[in-house]
């Protein structure tokens, strides 16, 4: 058996009501919270209301940065920032999904730091220290695993680029994971998100830095997502299938908090820094038909173990034949769940597709791929998907 690390410090309190205790827990870390939310909308039924509230109760005072965006901004995170620091906030509550998590993680390291969260990226000299504020998350969707990683992605739009902090002081300290929380989500965000549950997953499993305790709990994820995802869109109240994608998202994060994710994140990081309109999940889906393709013949057995999850009469299967079936029933799941698109439909412009091949190698995850791809390799995936 090879020879790994395991890291995961955030506390993790999954199940249904979990969402009352986050009073109690914001306590823990200070009496001064920063509510770092997206906008109010009628969809989310007084949740952030709900979140104040505990806060108080608990006595804490609370000020609230409502400014989150998709694909959140170095602008947004400065804003979110400023009211930290002069709110002189103790500790960082974060409801919402992956971009108001990630950045409430970059308004801790900002508001702490000299400079804007964009000085701390993973390949800086400059790293966040004990300074940053310490981290609380609620997630409302099953998408980014932020919630239990070291990870915050940020967008700069002047430089029109996608890029990440990455540091263990970013792993939230505690995270409540409430299913009853994700019943509002409409189907396409459901279908979204869950499919980069699915890669995060995937890519876990097949990169060649994953060892056995996150293969153990990649494929646990990826057996819920096949199982679970479908009935999730189809119904966004179904309680069982809801539990069954935020157990799903938790483990896949944990999964990528230690393995890394692969090539298709690097091209959708590209895709959402030079798109910002385009969904996180949507980037990943619409490259992964062309990249499973490209990438069965160098993993075969681990594609036709996968394989065997999304399609039962692949049981049994092995070889080559078994990982190009995979790749197939994949396919397949993404057409089930809505998610197949094409870069047109995304509205990525053909003329460009030379400069976004070139912006997804500017990542290391290509280099995690169990087949390392080239330049050309890339413009042909991304011609493929177009």
């Amino acid at each position: 058996m090879k020879s790994f690390n395991y890291f995961q410090p955030t506390e993790i309190r999954f199940g249904h009501g979990r969402f009352a205790e986050l009073g109690a827990v914001a306590a823990r870390f200070g009496r001064r919270a920063l509510l770092v939310t997206v906008p109010d909308e009628p969809c989310f039924g007084g949740l952030f209301t709900r979140a104040k509230s505990l806060l108080a109760k608990a006595g804490l005072t609370v000020a609230r940065f409502d400014e989150v965006i998709p694909n959140p901004t170095t602008d947004a995170v400065a804003r979110g920032a400023r009211v930290a620091r002069d709110f002189k906030a103790e500790v960082v509550v974060a409801v919402g999904g992956g971009s108001t998590i990630d950045s409430a993680k970059a308004i801790a390291v900002e508001a702490t730091h000299p400079g804007g969260a964009w000085d701390y990226l993973f390949f800086r000299d400059k790293q966040p220290t004990a300074k940053t504020l310490p981290v609380v998350a609620v997630t409302t969707t099953s998408g980014t695993g932020s919630h239990v990683t070291q990870v915050a992605v940020i967008t700069n739009p002047a430089e029109r680029n996608k890029s990440a902090l990455f540091h263990p002081l970013l792993y939230p300290k505690v995270s409540l994971v409430d299913p009853a929380l994700m019943t509002t989500l409409p189907s396409r965000v459901t279908s979204a998100t869950g499919f980069d549950v699915f890669a995060h997953a995937f890519e876990s499993f097949i990169n060649p830095g994953g060892s056995p305790y996150t293969d153990m709990m990649a494929l646990e994820a990826l057996r819920l997502v096949a199982r679970f995802l479908p009935a999730a869109v189809k119904n966004g109240k179904d309680l069982e299938a809801r539990g069954g994608m935020a157990w799903a998202d938790t483990l896949a994060g944990l999964c990528i908090a230690n393995a890394g994710v692969t090539l298709p994140h690097g091209i959708g990081m590209a895709i959402g820094g030079l798109y910002p309109h385009v969904a996180h999940g949507e980037a990943l889906a619409v490259v992964y038909p062309a990249i499973l393709d490209y990438t069965y013949r160098s993993v075969p057995e681990k594609f036709a173990t996968v394989g065997r999850i999304f399609d039962t009469r692949l049981a049994g299967a092995n070889g080559i034949r078994a990982a190009e079936a995979a790749s197939a029933a994949i396919k397949k799941f993404i057409k089930r769940i809505g998610m197949d698109l094409k870069l047109s439909d995304l509205k990525v412009p053909k003329a460009e597709l030379a400069a976004l091949a070139r912006q997804s190698l500017v990542l290391p995850d290509y280099k995690n791929h169990p087949r390392l791809a080239t330049l050309a390799d890339v413009e042909d995936i991304l011609d493929r998907s177009h």
